[in-house]
């Protein structure tokens, strides 16, 4: 069987590709079939669904399910699709973003809560090093220890430093993920859509107060009453306090106000 031939036509609005493909239809040889973006829009998209001819408001399409939502823009004209589309989709990227999030923290609660552990019970008094002797060093060079001759030694790391570092490493990429919602919630703001705008915003403002909450909120509460009573035992059990009294409320927080304002993060995350 003979390939066919596919013409592809592109240009601005009515510029006449509608006519080029009905003057083909009409004088060539052959059956052609007409597959464009207006045969798309008039008989697939639902009409009220439909966007018209230059009409840049997404309100119909934003409240279709994210996968019809996707076909909704893809009945705009052409590959080049207007700007103010390409600027709604930071609303499902930073639905994404946040429910990743969502589910970083959920690993990060963890971590934190066996580093807090690990430092109050596991912790090992290490002999203090040896004193400097003399005045030159072992050090490439000469000079008085410490100096670093090259990379650090990570095969002399505390392992009691594991959790932690896991645990830090988990919220720098928590608060990352979170960075979508702030761009899509200003530009909601910008357009008007002062909702859509507050709840991109607690995507962003939620994990940015959560961290801050987690490492003000205990040294007020716990930490200085302690550190007047009993210093030493305020010491061993410091990060263990940030965690019980700080990161574990506020996380419980954070997934109520989830809860109450953006359901989707949380649900569709779990």
């Amino acid at each position: 069987m003979p390939l066919g031939h596919i013409v592809i036509l592109n240009g601005a609005p009515r510029s006449g590709k509608s006519s080029i493909v009905a003057e083909i239809q009409r004088t060539f040889d052959g059956v052609w079939m007409n597959l464009g973006v207006d045969v798309f829009v008039r008989e697939v998209t639902p009409e009220r669904y439909r966007p018209g001819m230059g009409d840049t408001s997404t309100s119909k399409c934003e409240s279709l399910p994210p996968s019809t939502l996707r076909a909704c823009w893809t009945t705009r004209w052409g590959p080049s699709v207007p700007s103010d589309i390409k600027a709604v989709a930071l609303l499902p990227l930073a639905r994404g973003t946040a429910r990743l999030a969502w589910r970083v923290l959920l690993l990060a609660t963890p971590l934190g809560l066996l580093a807090g552990i690990v430092d109050a019970f596991g912790w090992q008094a290490r002999p203090p090093p040896p004193p400097f002797q003399g005045e030159e060093g072992a050090c490439q060079g000469g000079g008085r220890p410490p100096c670093f001759d090259g990379l650090p030694d990570l095969s002399s790391l505390p392992p009691e430093l594991v959790p932690m570092l896991l645990y830090l490493l988990a919220i720098l990429v928590f608060l990352s993920l979170s960075l979508p919602s702030l761009f899509a919630g200003v530009w909601e703001g910008i357009r008007g859509r002062w909702r859509s705008a507050g709840v991109a915003g607690l995507s962003f403002f939620g994990p940015l107060l959560l961290v801050i909450g987690t490492e003000t909120i205990p040294h007020a509460v716990v930490v200085m009453p302690c550190s007047v009573l009993d210093p030493n035992l305020c010491s061993r059990f410091h990060q263990l306090e940030h965690v019980v009294f700080g990161v574990i409320p506020l996380t419980l927080l954070y997934r109520a106000m989830l809860l109450r304002w953006s359901p989707r993060v949380v649900v569709q995350a779990t």
